[in-house]
C-alpha cells in the first residue's frame, strides 16, 4: 500500500500538461566487476537491490522515453526501469557520462590545459544534450534521465538558465528521484521533488561508491 501512494503522490506532480523530467541518479557502484561495451563499475549488490526498488517505483508512471550514459552503473539503473517499460525508447548518451570536480564552484580550478580542455569538453556535451532535450520532446512528455550525481545537477542548471559553477550544488543519494518540469509560462522551470528516496528502506539509502 506504500508503495502505491507514494506512485500516486508522485503521479499528482505530473498532471499539468508541462514536459516532465525525472532526474535519477544510478545505484551503488562498485565491487562487482564490468560491463562490457560500458564505461567504469557496475553496480555493486546493494545498488542492483536499489535499482530494483526504484523500477518498482516508476512501473505505473507514463514514460515517454528512458535516457542513460553509457556508463555501466547508468545503464544498469536504466535497465532495471526499461524492464516496466519495454514499449518505448530506452537511449545510452554519451554526453550524459559523469562531470569532474572542475564544474564545482569551491573545489580547485583546472591548472593544465588538460584539464581545462576537459571541463570545456563536459560543459559542450551537457550544453548539447540539454539542447537535444528541448529540441526533441514536447509538453506532456514525461521522460526518465537516469544519469549521475554531477552531470543530472548540471543539466538541471542547464535547463533552468543558471550557472551550475555560481549555483546551488545539487548532492543526491543512489537512485534518488527528482521531478522538473518545462512550461512556456514564467518562470518555465518548476523543480516539484528533489533527492527522494521514498522507494528504500533505511538500509539502502546510500550515497558513495564502493
Amino acid at each position: 500500500m506504500k508503495q502505491d501512494q507514494d506512485t500516486e503522490s508522485l503521479k499528482k506532480l505530473l498532471l499539468d500538461g508541462s514536459l516532465t523530467l525525472l532526474f535519477v541518479r544510478h545505484g551503488q557502484a562498485g565491487g562487482n566487476g564490468t560491463r562490457e561495451g560500458l564505461l567504469g563499475a557496475a553496480l555493486s549488490k546493494t545498488g542492483e537491490r536499489q535499482a530494483a526498488l526504484l523500477a518498482r517505483r516508476l512501473a505505473t508512471l507514463p514514460l515517454s522515453h528512458i535516457y542513460a550514459s553509457d556508463m555501466a552503473r547508468s545503464f544498469q539503473t536504466a535497465e532495471y526501469v526499461s524492464r516496466f517499460h519495454s514499449g518505448i525508447p530506452f537511449q545510452s548518451m554519451p554526453d550524459m557520462r559523469e562531470i569532474s570536480p572542475f564544474q564545482v564552484r569551491g573545489f580547485p580550478p583546472p591548472h593544465s590545459a588538460r584539464e581545462r580542455a576537459i571541463r570545456r569538453e563536459e560543459r559542450e556535451r551537457v550544453e548539447r544534450f540539454a539542447r537535444y532535450l528541448r529540441e526533441n520532446h514536447h509538453p506532456g512528455q514525461l521522460i526518465a534521465v537516469i544519469g549521475h550525481n554531477g552531470v543530472n545537477g548540471m543539466l538541471m542548471a542547464q535547463l533552468s538558465g543558471t550557472d551550475y559553477r555560481r549555483g546551488v550544488r545539487i548532492v543526491c543519494c543512489h537512485t534518488s528521484v527528482s521531478v522538473m518540469s518545462m512550461a512556456p509560462e514564467i518562470p518555465p522551470v518548476a523543480l516539484r521533488l528533489m533527492g527522494c528516496t521514498r522507494h528504500l528502506p533505511p538500509s539502502l539509502v546510500t550515497y558513495s561508491n564502493v
